[in-house]
C-alpha cells in the first residue's frame, strides 16, 4: 500500500539546513523527490510535516508549496483502500460511531453535524472523500455558516475519518483533509462595559426577572462561573467563606472566595430551601438530579432539562437587556466574558497565569486562545478586587 510523507533531508547529521523531499513508500519500497526547498532544521516540525509559524519567515509560501505537491499526488492517486470486512459507506460508519459516544451532549453535536453532511449529499462513500471533495464541502458550509462554525464542522468530519483509519475501516494514499486550511474568523469577544453593568444593577425590574438578574450577577462575581455550573450549584457547595464545586464541563475542582457581592446575592435569594442537596437557584428539580453529574455522566433527560433552563434564563436576560438599555447582547455566557475583560482591564495587571487559574482553564493554551490549581491568596485578591469595584448594596 502506498503512503506519502514530507521529510527534511540533511547531508550530515549536524547540518543547520536541510532540503524538503517527498517520500513515497509503495510495496515497502521508498522513493524520494526533492521539492527544491531549503529549510532551517529548527524551523521544521516533523510531526505536522510543515514549517513552523515563525515571524519574519516565508513559512506560508513553503507550506502552500507542500500542500500543492501533495494535492497533485492526491488527485492522481488517492484511491481509498477498503479493508476486508469493512463497509463502503462513510455515513453508515459515522452513524454507528455516534452510537458509541457515551456523552449525550457530544452525541447530539455529532448528529447535527452529520445531518448537515447528509443534506449536502445523501450518500457519501469513503472513496468519495478526496481532497477536492473536502474543499468543496468546506466552501459549501462557509456559505451558510460562520467561518468558525464551518471549521468546527469540518474538524468533526476529520475526526470521524481519523477514527475510521485507526479502526482500519479504510486507508488513504493521501489523507482527504491534508490540503484543507482552517482560516479563523477573528471576532471581538462580546462583553459588557462597566457602565452597562452599573445600569443592570440600578434598573428597576419586575419581580419575575429578579431571579435572572441575581443569577447573572452571581455568575460574574463568582469568577465568571459557567451557566452549567450555576444551574447545578447546591447549598452543600457553600462552606464558610468559600464556594467549592467541580466544573460540569471539565470535572476540574474549583474553590472560589465568597466575596461581599456573592454573599449579598445569596442572602437576597430566598427561592429555595437551604437543604444541602437543594439547588441554590431553583432552575432544576433536585429529584431529577439525585447525584452529582458532569458532562460525561449526564443522562438524556437531565441534558434536556438543563437545556430548557438555559433557554428560559436567556429569554429573561433579553428582557433585562431591554429594560436596562444595554447594547451588549446579554446571554448566559456574557458574565464569563465580562469577568475576563474586567481582569484584563483591572489596575491589578493580572497576567495570563492568574486569569487561567481564576477561570479554571485546563491549560495556558486554552486561556491564550480565549484572550489549575489557583493560588488561594492571589485568587481571593482577584475576586475581592472585582467585587469591590461594584457595590451592589441591596438590589431592588
Amino acid at each position: 500500500m502506498k503512503s506519502v510523507s514530507v521529510v527534511l533531508w540533511k547531508r550530515h547529521k549536524n547540518d543547520r539546513y536541510g532540503v524538503l523531499r517527498l517520500r513515497v513508500i509503495d510495496d515497502r519500497k521508498a522513493s524520494y523527490k526533492s521539492l527544491g526547498i531549503k529549510v532551517l532544521t529548527t524551523h521544521w516540525n516533523e510531526r505536522s510535516q510543515r514549517v513552523r509559524k515563525i515571524e519574519g519567515t516565508d513559512y506560508e509560501q513553503i507550506n502552500q508549496r507542500i500542500e500543492e505537491k501533495l494535492a497533485e499526488l492526491g488527485t492522481v492517486d488517492n484511491v481509498a483502500a477498503k479493508v476486508s470486512g469493512s463497509k463502503d459507506s462513510f455515513l453508515e460508519y459515522a452513524e454507528h460511531y455516534i452510537t458509541t459516544i457515551t456523552t449525550y451532549g457530544s452525541r447530539v453535536k455529532y448528529e447535527v453535524v452529520l445531518n448537515k453532511l447528509k443534506k449536502y449529499r445523501s450518500q457519501v462513500l469513503f472513496a468519495d472523500l478526496t481532497p477536492s471533495f473536502i474543499r468543496r464541502l468546506h466552501a459549501h458550509l462557509a456559505d451558510s455558516l460562520s467561518q468558525n462554525t464551518a471549521n468546527h464542522y469540518m474538524k468533526l468530519y476529520q475526526h470521524l475519518v481519523n477514527m475510521a483509519i485507526r479502526e482500519q475501516q479504510y486507508s488513504y494514499t493521501v489523507h482527504p483533509f491534508l490540503t484543507i486550511k482552517y482560516k479563523k474568523e477573528r471576532r471581538q469577544t462580546e462583553c459588557m462595559t462597566e457602565d452597562e453593568l452599573a445600569a443592570l444593577v440600578r434598573v428597576e425590574v419586575p419581580q419575575r426577572l429578579l431571579h435572572a438578574r441575581r443569577v447573572f450577577l452571581f455568575q460574574l462575581f463568582a469568577a465568571g462561573m459557567r451557566v452549567s455550573d450555576v444551574l447545578l450549584l447546591q447549598w452543600s457547595n457553600v462552606s464558610g467563606y468559600y464556594l467549592s464545586y467541580r466544573m460540569f464541563k471539565t470535572g476540574k475542582f474549583m474553590q472560589v472566595f465568597l466575596n461581599s457581592n456573592m454573599r449579598i446575592l445569596l442572602a437576597e435569594h430566598t427561592g429555595s430551601k437551604r437543604e444541602p442537596r437543594g439547588f441554590i437557584f431553583d432552575f432544576l428539580d433536585a429529584e431529577k438530579f439525585p447525584a452529582a453529574i458532569s458532562s460525561s455522566l449526564v443522562s438524556e433527560e437531565q441534558y434536556k432539562l438543563m437545556h430548557h433552563a438555559k433557554v428560559v434564563y436567556n429569554r429573561h436576560l433579553k428582557e433585562l437587556q431591554a429594560l436596562a438599555g444595554i447594547k451588549t447582547n446579554l446571554t448566559a455566557h456574557i458574565p464569563r466574558h465580562t469577568y475576563t475583560n474586567l481582569l484584563l482591564t483591572d489596575r491589578g495587571s493580572y497576567d495570563v497565569y492568574d486569569i487561567s487559574r481564576s477561570l479554571g482553564h485546563s491549560s495556558l493554551q486554552v486561556t491564550e486562545k480565549y484572550i489549575s490549581t489557583f493560588n488561594r491568596e492571589r485568587g481571593n485578591h482577584i475576586s475581592k478586587q472585582i467585587s469591590d469595584r461594584f457595590s451592589l448594596g441591596v438590589i431592588r
